[in-house]
């Protein structure tokens, strides 16, 4: 990417990519996931959202698409059956 996160190995982050914007060349959106350790942010929020701030720009810039994010720890990551990670695409 063509930015910096900084602090973010403070909060041990993974950004994936998933949905249409993947499987088509048409997409409607860009979903993207964060996950993020809890143990570690420690309640510093304010990361997760510079984080947003910082890929939601970059790719409304690139694609002129409307990004969706969801977040969630890993522990509520291991609590939701439907989210399958081997179906998304590792950006960070």
């Amino acid at each position: 990417m063509l930015f910096s996160l900084e602090n973010i190995d403070d909060i041990d982050v993974s950004i994936y990519l998933f949905g249409s914007f993947i499987y088509k060349e048409q997409a409607n959106d860009i979903d993207i996931l964060i996950l993020y350790d809890s143990g570690k942010l420690k309640r510093n929020y304010q990361l997760i959202f510079s984080i947003k701030n910082k890929v939601g720009t970059f790719l409304q810039f690139q694609y002129n698409l409307p990004i969706h994010f969801t977040t969630l720890s890993y522990n509520e990551l291991n609590e939701c059956s439907s989210i399958k990670i081997g179906e998304y695409i590792l950006l960070f």
